[in-house]
């Protein structure tokens, strides 16, 4: 199991790294192994994961070396 949370700034305002933090310690049942954090302009994305396949290979978000193209 794992579990995202985010949210979006309609006022422009880059998101509160802290507040993305307390959405994922919410969910932190549902992905004890990792949890990551990213911001990008107005939006706010934070994520746990349960490590199933590897967690040296799994940290998320994962990112490509085009820096437009990210996967979550």
């Amino acid at each position: 199991m794992c579990g995202i949370a985010g949210y979006i700034m309609r006022d422009g305002a880059k998101p509160d790294p802290r507040e993305l933090g307390h959405m994922i310690d919410a969910l932190a049942h549902r992905g004890p192994d990792d949890r990551g954090i990213h911001t990008s302009g107005p939006v706010g994305l934070a994520q746990v994961r349960l490590s199933i396949i590897g967690l040296a290979t799994g940290h998320q978000p994962m990112v490509t070396l085009v820096p437009t193209l990210q996967r979550l």
